[in-house]
């Protein structure tokens, strides 16, 4: 049976009144003028984003039978990935994913009134309802009110204000839009423990490589379009820059990478399986760099200044390599599966 990865009438009517919202409410030139300064945590976005039940969309379809397609939460991620909204509106779907099954936990997630960030730290400790040990890459962890932390045996709630965090450090980014910290923890309560068995443990983070790679498809989407259209509004020897032939290999190589990567991203949405979120982790971190890199060289010398927001794509490529797990972790297990040599290449 075929699987539909196209998306039907009313998941591009949400897609579409996402996009809007995105535009009006954190449009990329806000994120340029952002980038400048220390990036705020945006509470009221999120809780908007949760007045329009967008988190709904992540539940689960045990938890909520009759729920939305599964290419909603891939189109809204597409969405969020055009104008490289910052915050951890990514982390809030994964976490309603994580504790959908909970009422008492889920319920505030969806108000917006807790914000949360997702981290997979499988080497805590965890014993007697308290946790230890270091996390990382914790998304504005110092400014949220949960976080979800993915351990070997299941997700542990922990409140960042609590005894037993004893210190929480910002971490050096390379994006200035991204910010996270790492946390030490030594005997911190645990709020919640959701138990997971592995096939359920490896969903979760299937969902969440998979709603990275549709944030990297809607971001290398963006960022071509708008190279095109630079392209096409600049002259060189009274001809447009985007009429040269230099100028359309990169942008058609970029257009194809992209219509490659948009498809496996879809597919594991629809299919929910690991081994599909692990192609499409792969594919979309591929073809955002590359295209990242292309349109650099469409700008030519303005393409890695301020003054234009291409760099800060390139700088979230690189970034978003590292979450929820990373890219090369996600490699390692889909040349595993393919039972391929380390130094075998993946096309």
């Amino acid at each position: 049976m075929a699987l539909r990865i196209v998306p039907n009438k009313e998941e591009n009517a949400i897609s579409d009144m996402v996009a809007r919202f995105f535009r009006d409410r954190s449009p990329l030139s806000a994120q340029l003028e952002a980038s400048r300064t220390d990036v705020a945590l945006p509470r009221d976005l999120l809780t908007e984003l949760a007045g329009l039940e967008i988190f709904h969309e992540a539940l689960a379809d045990d938890a909520e039978p009759s729920g939305p397609a599964p290419l909603v939460c891939c189109l809204i991620a597409e969405a969020g990935g055009r104008e490289l909204v910052p915050g951890p509106w990514v982390d809030q779907l994964i976490a309603v994913r994580v504790c959908g099954s909970d009422t008492e936990l889920v319920a505030p997630l969806l108000a917006g009134e807790q914000i949360a960030a997702f981290a997979v730290a499988p080497e805590l400790s965890v014993e007697s309802g308290t946790i230890s040990g270091v996390v990382r890459g914790l998304r504005f962890g110092d400014k949220v009110d949960r976080w979800i932390l993915m351990t070997e045996h299941g997700a542990q709630v922990v409140d960042p204000g609590a005894s037993g965090v004893t210190e929480i450090h910002r971490e050096r980014t390379i994006d200035p839009l991204w910010q996270s910290v790492t946390a030490f923890l030594d005997g911190a309560p645990v709020v919640a423990r959701i138990e997971l068995t592995a096939d359920e443990r490896e969903a979760v983070l299937g969902y969440g490589r998979s709603l990275a790679s549709a944030v990297s498809v809607g971001a290398g989407a963006r960022v071509l379009e708008d190279g095109i259209a630079y392209v096409n509004s600049r002259e060189q020897f009274g001809r447009p820059l985007g009429s040269f032939q230099a100028i359309k290999h990169r942008a058609s190589n970029g257009f194809i990478a992209l219509l490659h990567a948009r498809s496996m991203t879809r597919r594991s949405f629809v299919t929910g399986s690991p081994h599909d979120a692990h192609v499409a982790r792969v594919a979309s971190d591929r073809t955002y760099r590359f295209v990242s890199e292309q349109v650099v060289q469409m700008y030519g010398g303005v393409g890695f200044t301020a003054a234009v927001p291409v760099h800060l794509f390139l700088k979230n490529a690189q970034q978003l390599r590292g979450w929820p797990t990373h890219v090369e972790d996600d490699l390692r297990d889909l040349r595993d599966h393919l039972a391929l040599d380390p130094e075998e290449a993946i096309a």
